[in-house]
């Protein structure tokens, strides 16, 4: 399969993807890039997670079931894994 990087490239070309700038944010002074990580947290937990059950599988359970996230795999043709956020 083709990444999401070659796909993209493939839609739109390769004179439309540039990152000009990147920067970093101290997450201790934004509460959103806190939500981020948590939610992120989340789901590589539940992808990745190889091994016995514990709390922190609980918690990624129950942040994905109260904001309704679904994950579903190999629903769109060329990409590898997809996460549909319904918030």
């Amino acid at each position: 399969k083709r990444n999401i990087e070659t796909e993209f490239l493939n839609a739109y070309g390769a004179q439309q993807i540039r990152v000009e700038d990147v920067a970093s944010a101290d997450s201790r002074k934004s509460e959103f890039i806190q939500l981020a990580d948590i939610v992120a947290g989340a789901i590589n937990r539940r992808i990745n997670h190889i091994g016995d059950r514990g709390f922190k599988d609980e918690m990624a359970d129950m942040i994905i079931e109260r904001l309704q996230i679904q994950l579903e795999k190999d629903e769109i043709p060329g990409v590898d894994a997809t996460t549909w956020l319904y918030v």
